[in-house]
């Protein structure tokens, strides 16, 4: 990275978008889905990942991906059919192996609808190991007048008594441009497959998950559930592996 590279990131590492909620993304009320919110966020942050300089694209030449580890989502107001939406995001901070990015959704009036926070590793795709964050990332900060999100929490309640199961296929069309499952598409997988009994009259108030392994074209995982008052606990497992690759709690109200 170039002096004058550096100096400009250094000025504000934040990136702002304004969306329009299309019709494909919003569910019979006319709100928009809380996965299309997820993706409006991620398509933001992949814009200032690039604007950065250490998108999956630059990472790419050096043998490295983004990992998502964890991610917290909180829908405040769901937006409507052809409503303005402004996302800002931005790289929070940085530890030697961690990085945390936060996410913000704004109604036009400046009232916060959404916000997320998430927690990232890089990864050597050759070793599959984690690698260290680099000397000049760390370095960067935040604007002082943003306020930094909670990091995701670490700890989701475990699945104790099975309640309901449902197997699911990935397809071709469920793979990103890492060759692997999309951590949205993670979250479809649990939200979309909750029996209607458990939700019924209910709106998605938060959902907390975590990604455990990754997935591949071809495999079947089953996504199991387990309901208590207004929270559910869910779990995606490998069925030939039999291994556990995300685990989540969702809050309804």
């Amino acid at each position: 990275m170039t002096q004058v590279v550096y100096d400009q990131l250094m000025k504000d590492i934040r990136y702002q978008e304004w969306f329009k909620i299309r019709s494909h993304e919003v569910d019979p009320d006319k709100n928009v889905t809380p996965i299309n919110i997820l993706k409006l966020m991620q398509e933001a942050s992949m814009t200032n990942a690039k604007e950065l300089r250490v998108s999956v694209w630059e990472l790419e030449k050096e043998n490295l991906a983004w990992v998502l580890i964890r991610k917290s989502l909180h829908v405040q107001s769901y937006p409507l059919l052809g409503q303005k939406v402004k996302v800002v995001t931005y790289p929070s901070s940085f530890d030697r192996f961690l990085a945390y990015r936060d996410y913000k959704m704004y109604a036009e009036n400046g009232d916060l609808l959404a916000y997320a926070s998430s927690t990232w590793t890089l990864m050597n795709t050759i070793t599959r190991r984690m690698a260290k964050i680099s000397a000049e990332l760390m370095e960067l900060k935040v604007s002082a007048e943003e306020k930094i999100l909670e990091p995701p929490k670490s700890k989701i309640p475990p699945i104790l008594d099975l309640q309901y199961a449902e197997k699911i296929k990935i397809k071709k069309y469920d793979i990103d441009w890492n060759g692997h499952v999309n951590n949205i598409q993670y979250v479809k997988y649990i939200l979309e497959n909750i029996p209607q009994r458990f939700i019924e009259g209910s709106t998605l108030k938060a959902i907390n998950f975590q990604i455990k392994a990754e997935c591949y074209l071809g495999e079947e995982i089953v996504s199991e559930y387990q309901k208590s008052d207004n929270a559910i606990c869910h779990q995606l497992k490998a069925v030939e592996r039999d291994k556990i690759v995300a685990i989540a709690e969702s809050t309804w109200r």
